[in-house]
């Protein structure tokens, strides 16, 4: 599934110097706005219908297709539900403040994306000797490049090994949350 980007723009609008770098054809990307920078509810119905349920269409009318996701409100919203219901969506929510344990993208790929980003970032820096300044039409190049060298299939498989959601595996989890300090055990 492609990334979806949400810039900052009070007035809810991207101008195009913002996207100039993207061409439809080799960048499959979502890109939005909001006055925040962050989703929101409209942002979130939005993609479940435009991108999440766009991709998997041809699975998700065959079966049931289950979607995971954070306790973030965007998420959990009526008319998210309500399409979900009717579109052969199941929902599953992890529990608040777990995601950097439990979700499968957040243990094994935001960090290094986040950190190849900065890295890319850095020797961006360098190459202007720092005599330029970061522009919102600077970010898409930047991001891209880091965006298709971390985010490898079998990086995301391996993601949901790590946290024992694919294959089904309870233990992996729950042996984080067991305490193995020999010196505290019998006390």
């Amino acid at each position: 599934m492609p990334p979806s980007l949400i810039y900052q723009s009070a007035a809810s609008a991207i101008r195009s110097s913002w996207v100039k770098d993207i061409e439809a054809v080799e960048h499959p990307v979502h890109v939005t706005s909001s006055p925040s920078g962050w989703t929101n509810n409209d942002i979130g119905l939005a993609w479940l219908e435009q991108v999440f349920d766009r991709y998997n269409e041809e699975k998700a009318r065959q079966s049931y297709q289950l979607l995971v996701l954070d306790d973030h409100g965007s998420h959990v919203t009526m008319d998210s539900k309500e399409y979900c219901d009717q579109n052969k969506i199941l929902l599953a929510f992890f529990p608040p403040h777990f995601t950097h344990t439990l979700q499968p993208l957040d243990v094994c790929m935001f960090q290094p994306l986040s950190q190849a980003y900065s890295n890319e970032l850095s020797t961006f820096l360098e190459r202007s000797q720092g005599l330029s300044p970061i522009k919102k039409g600077d970010f898409f190049p930047l991001f891209w490049k880091v965006w298709v060298s971390s985010l490898k299939e079998n990086t995301i498989i391996n993601s949901f090994k790590a946290t024992g959601i694919s294959p089904l595996e309870r233990d992996v989890i729950l042996k984080r949350f067991i305490d193995t300090d020999p010196d505290e055990q019998g006390s």
